[in-house]
């Protein structure tokens, strides 16, 4: 039988001191990127695999976080937790997802039953329980991270995106193209991020001297169904918008596939903006322009920060904003006569 390769066994293939092995695994001091290049070829080459039970024991933890999500079944949060997930298994923990529909009782339900697995932390994505500060920091004392909700008012460490300026640049970039008539679907009322990106509109539109018009607002609930009906909402309107600006991808997609069935070609006739840029955005017909968040760096950030905070509980509350960026593909085109056919 073939001996299972030990820290001792890396160094020597490295190079490098057992100590230096264990820097460049759990991430624990700085290592040059030459020597943590040799560390993880020399981990590969012997199918090193570190000793769980044994690190957890000597941090004193589980060696496991939880993360909970709001739908599990959006891209958006799959696409955020693998950065997580990357992140926390190169430092050697392990994850628990949980998924809470959205449903605050869920959501503090999950946090308790959390703490009892005793899990070192946990990293919630898109908050909706004003109490959860209570919840987590009173009752059950355990390190949390909220990722697309600012925490600094709850004295927790968050990661967030900067969603005014990304919002601002999608209703930019429709506006250069010549669109006066820009219809949106924004997300529930109590999403904070949807919130953002819809006074990121409005003030769009009184930065180039037009009026708020509420009859091109409509609510979805970041599901491509919702986008579907908001979509043949407002192009049956009088007066339809020649562009839409769906608060996330999904929506979009719905908006999309409405448009189609009424016979409106995309861009030619109405222009699509999305938000996220999931992977499936580049592949879709035509290819979706789209607010591009940076999912992967928000979950691998939001490790780093709950991973320093289990460490050392009294370090000053941080919050690290992100930037979203524009990707422009083909679903976008300058402003043309109301047309048919698709």
């Amino acid at each position: 039988m073939k001996r299972t390769a030990t820290i001792k066994d890396v160094a020597g293939r490295a190079g490098v001191s057992t100590a230096t092995v264990s820097h460049a695994i759990n991430g624990t001091r700085p290592v040059g990127s030459a020597l943590r290049e040799r560390v993880r070829q020399a981990v590969e080459e012997l199918g090193y695999r570190p000793n769980q039970v044994a690190r957890s024991l000597r941090r004193k933890g589980s060696g496991a976080i939880g993360v909970i999500l709001i739908d599990d079944t959006n891209p958006f949060f799959s696409e955020s937790t693998r950065g997580v997930r990357d992140a926390a298994l190169e430092a050697g923990y392990n994850i628990l997802v949980c998924n809470s529909e959205g449903d605050a009782e869920r959501e503090n339900g999950f946090v308790e039953l959390l703490a009892e697995r005793r899990v070192e932390g946990i990293i919630l994505f898109n908050v909706r329980d004003s109490r959860l500060r209570e919840t987590v920091r009173r009752r059950l004392a355990v390190p949390i991270v909220l990722v697309d909700r600012d925490g600094r008012s709850r004295r927790m460490d968050s990661v967030v995106v900067d969603h005014y300026s990304g919002g601002a640049e999608a209703v930019e970039h429709l506006l250069a193209l010549g669109h006066r008539r820009i219809g949106v679907i924004t997300g529930p009322a109590n999403s904070t991020p949807s919130l953002l990106r819809f006074r990121a509109y409005v003030h769009s539109l009184q930065r180039a001297g037009l009026a708020f018009d509420e009859r091109l607002v409509l609510r979805g609930d970041f599901q491509s169904e919702s986008g579907y009906d908001a979509a043949q909402s407002l192009m049956s309107s009088p007066d339809p918008p020649t562009a839409l600006f769906a608060f996330n991808d999904l929506m979009a997609f719905g908006a999309i596939t409405a448009l189609c069935g009424m016979g409106l070609r995309v861009p030619e006739d109405v222009s699509v903006v999305g938000y996220d840029d999931i992977q499936l955005s580049s592949f879709f017909n035509p290819p979706l322009t789209t607010v591009s968040q940076p999912k992967k760096a928000m979950g691998r950030a939001a490790f780093a920060l709950l991973r320093e905070r289990i460490a050392d509980e009294r370090m000053p509350t941080r919050s690290v904003t992100m930037s979203a960026r524009l990707v422009v593909r083909r679903s976008t085109a300058a402003a043309a006569a109301f047309g048919r056919g698709c």
